[in-house]
């Protein structure tokens, strides 16, 4: 009878610690590494002027940051929405007449992610997060180096020897948005009560074609990986 009295006061105490732990709403901080995935790895085009022309491109690393505030419908569905700073970086090589220009572009976006998640197993803490994102272009950058077969002079007229670098910016020949599907799948790690520690995988599909012009079609594929803190 004395422990029973004891179990039915306890109760209570048991029931509010497990509401403690279930919060309706977390924020994260998320950093790590993005990599392009080249929408066509090989495009070869003739301009309305019959200059031809061939551009190579190769994935290549670059960084992003991400704060995502979460509404936890229960323990184990959610939906989340943020900011995400996304460096999208990507080698270029441009051919044409003689001329070649090796360099890499350089992307800056602020993407608002709407991602609903979801807890696949009961006993292991993997999420699968799915939904919709709008990117802002903040920036556009190329730089590099040019060789060519044929004479080239500088502003002064100056014939110029050997290789010639470059900076330019190419802001103006995209789209100052982006609309695409993102995919993220995540494992948690419980640090102490109020603290996680996640590793994920995202995956960003870009829906549109981001450069203005209609001679080249550009979409936005790129793989973010890194670890993050969810409070």
């Amino acid at each position: 009878m004395k422990y029973l009295i004891i179990l039915i006061l306890m109760l209570p105490i048991t029931i509010n610690l497990h509401a403690q732990k279930f919060k309706k709403f977390e924020y994260g901080l998320y950093l790590g590494a993005s990599f392009s995935v080249p929408y066509q790895k090989d495009i070869e085009r003739t301009t309305d002027f019959g200059q031809n022309f061939i551009i190579k491109s190769n994935s290549k690393m670059g960084y992003f940051s991400e704060l995502l505030f979460l509404y936890n419908f229960t323990s184990k569905t959610a939906i989340s929405t943020g900011l995400n700073f996304t460096q999208y970086k990507l080698n270029s090589n441009f051919q044409s007449d003689g001329l070649e220009r090796d360099g890499t572009v350089n992307e800056s976006y602020l993407n608002i992610p709407f991602l609903i998640q979801y807890q696949l197993f009961e006993k292991i803490p993997i999420s699968l997060s799915a939904g919709p994102y709008i990117g802002i272009l903040i920036n556009a950058k190329e730089n590099g180096v040019t060789k060519s077969d044929i004479p080239v002079y500088d502003k002064d007229g100056n014939l110029v020897d050997g290789n010639i670098n470059y900076d330019f910016d190419v802001k103006e020949a995209f789209k100052s948005y982006d609309f695409g599907v993102s995919t993220k799948l995540g494992y948690e790690i419980k640090i102490s009560s109020e603290v996680t520690c996640i590793f994920f995988c995202k995956f960003n599909y870009g829906l549109i074609d981001v450069r203005k012009d209609e001679i080249i079609e550009w979409k936005n594929y790129y793989l973010m990986t890194g670890i993050g803190i969810k409070i």
